[in-house]
């Protein structure tokens, strides 16, 4: 997120977060492409990033995917509403009703 902002001042970070350590641990069992020391590492891992979670603007719980889906896309619609986003994209209308 750190990273990101110092490039894209303006931009909105999201963090997907898993609905438990039981169910990321599982997922990635299921996926059949790492060993378990590489599962272990990657635990760890995941572990460090979930503690800059608070750094994040949104945060989306990955409890299914089609739910996820649906929260990731309100919040790209909300971001695209936003005064800023609406003065530049829609830039006639504001110049039409005389607005700053």
């Amino acid at each position: 997120a750190l990273s990101i902002r110092k490039l894209f001042a303006n931009a909105s970070t999201i963090f997907i977060l898993p609905p438990s350590w039981q169910e990321l641990r599982t997922r990635l069992e299921r996926r059949g492409e790492d060993s378990p020391d590489v599962i272990e590492l990657r635990l760890r891992n995941a572990a460090l990033e979930m503690a800059q979670v608070s750094k994040f603007d949104f945060v989306i719980i990955n409890q299914t995917f089609d739910q996820a889906l649906k929260e990731l896309r309100s919040i790209v619609q909300a971001q695209r509403l936003r005064y800023l986003a609406q003065r530049v994209t829609r830039s006639d209308v504001f110049e039409a009703l005389q607005l700053p």
